[in-house]
């Protein structure tokens, strides 16, 4: 009964969520705008964002939805600025015991004058399920921009498995979602960002997500925003930031489904 139970939540989860697969953690972003977020890498978001780590960095995350331990996603991340590049490395694991899904990547970013970073980040996705006993997966890329207009107007650019790639095990296809992002970020000050963004995976409807975010005493972050995903999405966030340490904590509250929630952990090895 209890296999049954999960498997009709992970069911209705799949086909109510936003765009991207199951297994893609949220950036730490107000709403998940993150694409034009140049000041902060999340694992699996805009590969181009790896040129904001001006030191090595490392991060874990964990995100749950709807109070459903099966529907967690953990995640971590390393990034090493080198000469002409900075590298990454990131790995995220959904799901439960029965079913599973497992994304790692690595990533490689250069930063063009300041003014312009380019991003490519090559994924294997795979998953398991334990009707099979055994995994099949799938290499593809994702590729990212990012450039300042001006100081104060920022524009991003992600396309998530650009080549529609699937994977197909016994009878059965499992879909991978491609998807293209595009959004941008005003600073109305140097602790006052607004970020907007807009999804598209390519046979579902479009998202749109809001926020704002606002920095007290250079520690302190509020963050407040929204998602349009057929359903109006409200979000609450607040961040913590040291010389090494960042902490960032995220909320939805999904009308139909309730609440997804996501902590995050970011440690630079020296101080910025």
């Amino acid at each position: 009964m209890k296999k049954i139970t999960l498997s009709l939540c992970v069911l209705l989860f799949t086909s109510v969520q936003a765009q991207i697969s199951n297994v893609v953690p949220n950036s730490q972003s107000t709403a998940d705008a993150g694409v034009s977020d140049m000041q902060r890498w999340s694992a699996f978001a805009n590969p181009a964002a790896l040129c904001s780590a001006e030191v090595p960095e490392a991060g874990i995350s964990f995100e749950n939805r709807y109070m459903l331990s099966e529907l967690s996603t953990k995640s971590l991340d390393f990034a090493l600025p080198l000469k002409y590049l900075t590298t990454g490395l990131s790995a995220s694991h959904f799901g439960f015991a029965t079913y599973h899904e497992i994304l790692v990547g690595v990533s490689f970013a250069r930063d063009f004058s300041s003014h312009f970073s380019f991003g490519v980040a090559f994924n294997y996705f795979s998953t398991y399920f334990a009707e099979s006993s055994r995994y099949s997966g799938i290499l593809f890329p994702q590729i990212g921009l990012q450039t300042r207009l001006t100081p104060s107007i920022h524009l991003g650019f992600s396309v998530f498995n650009p080549f529609q790639s699937h994977i197909v095990y016994e009878q059965n296809i499992k879909r991978l979602p491609s998807v293209f992002s595009l959004g941008g970020s005003y600073f109305f000050s140097d602790a006052l960002v607004l970020r907007i963004q807009a999804d598209k995976e390519v046979s579902s409807n479009y998202r749109f997500a809001c926020g704002i975010e606002y920095t007290m005493l250079e520690k302190l972050q509020v963050k407040a925003g929204i998602e349009d995903v057929g359903f109006i999405i409200p979000n609450l966030g607040f961040g913590v930031l040291t010389g090494k340490l960042r902490l960032d904590l995220n909320a939805g509250l999904h009308p139909l489904l309730g609440l997804v929630s996501s902590a995050a952990v970011r440690y630079s090895f020296h101080s910025r």
